[in-house]
């Protein structure tokens, strides 16, 4: 037996340990790194120490005028002081700064002023450990439909070929929860299905909101992900989907009418939209500045993969696959022309 079998017999035989040294492989790429991308996320974990320290949502009690003239991260509403982008990524990182805080680490001095170096120190530790995270999932999905070589090479081109770790993996952005929510999400769906089991619904639509809440252009994503879950699994599950969904929309349209007096923060309701469809379309898939298709050119073959397996084993659902691609791209068309590379992180998943 060669050593390349050996190695795959390995990685078949022992699952928790591959995903374990895979992790650890990611994690130790994506900190050591030279870059951090941290722009928009400035202020995201000091939201997080406000709302565990003080169970607010104002940040006017720090000192937050640290980076620049223009801080258009934030915004002003009757003499308070909130965070301009989504809350869910904020809220979703507590646990990661509460180990911060028990380790001495905190987004602001002694003086209540926010200190930008530790945010990003904070931020990288956390994208490092979700896109690692991703990276274990992605390749549970991979074993489900390729052999072990394909499936390393999957995992390996989605991680290190595209955003994901340019941009995801290198600071707290909404795209790198949007990842680390929908991967689990397609895992549990993928999983399901091919054993002919309803998961649990409540689970799916707490996946789901929670996506909302962390960036809101998934919105397109999160319903087709809604048909998917309706059209293989029974009623209980769709009904359970169904009712925790809109539990937690009304959660928080109520929240944001007590912060921001609006059915939905501003973030949320604001649009920049493109010339036309097309040109949105060229700009997102193929522009020299930001196509898709030209910073994860290898994605052409990825997807000639997935859908030839998804076809041989899963038909119909090859075709919610291509479904779901397009739907990602119809959400973010509308703001493909303001945006970097960036805008499509959420295409690699």
């Amino acid at each position: 037996m060669s050593l390349f079998q050996r190695s795959s017999a390995f990685i078949r035989n022992n699952s928790i340990r591959t995903h374990f040294l895979l992790f650890i492989f990611c994690f130790s790429i994506f900190l050591a790194a030279p870059n951090t991308q941290v722009t928009d996320s400035h202020y995201a974990l000091l939201l997080s120490q406000s709302i565990l320290k003080h169970g607010s949502f104002d940040l006017s009690r720090y000192n937050t005028n640290v980076i620049g003239s223009h801080i258009h991260q934030l915004q002003k509403l009757d003499n308070k002081v909130y965070y301009l982008y989504p809350p869910g990524s904020s809220l979703l990182a507590m646990p990661f700064v509460i180990i911060f805080n028990a380790a001495g680490y905190k987004p602001y001095t002694k003086g209540l002023q926010y200190d930008p170096i530790h945010e990003r120190r904070m931020q990288r530790v956390i994208a490092a450990f979700l896109i690692s995270v991703v990276a274990c999932i992605f390749l549970s999905i991979a074993k489900l439909f390729l052999p072990v070589e394909w499936s390393f090479f999957l995992v390996f081109a989605h991680i290190f070929g595209t955003s994901l770790f340019s941009t995801a993996s290198l600071g707290m952005w909404s795209h790198t929860w949007s990842v680390f929510l929908f991967s689990i999400l397609f895992y549990i769906i993928i999983s399901n299905i091919l054993i002919k089991n309803n998961p649990n619904g409540i689970l799916l639509g707490t996946l789901l909101s929670w996506s909302f809440f962390c960036r809101p252009t998934n919105s397109f994503s999160i319903i087709l992900f809604a048909i998917i879950i309706i059209y293989y699994f029974n009623k209980k599950t769709s009904i359970m989907l169904i009712m925790t969904g809109l539990s937690w929309l009304i959660a928080f349209v109520v929240h944001s009418y007590i912060l921001y007096h609006t059915p939905l923060p501003g973030y949320f309701m604001h649009t920049a939209p493109a010339k036309s469809y097309l040109d949105g379309f060229l700009g997102l898939t193929v522009s020299p500045a930001r196509g898709f298709f030209i910073y994860s050119t290898f994605s052409i073959c990825i997807f000639y993969l997935l859908f030839k397996f998804l076809t041989k084993y899963l038909s119909n659902l090859s075709q919610y696959f291509v479904y779901y691609c397009l739907s990602c791209i119809y959400s973010h068309i509308q703001h493909s022309l303001a945006g970097g590379p960036d805008t499509a992180t959420d295409l690699v998943l």
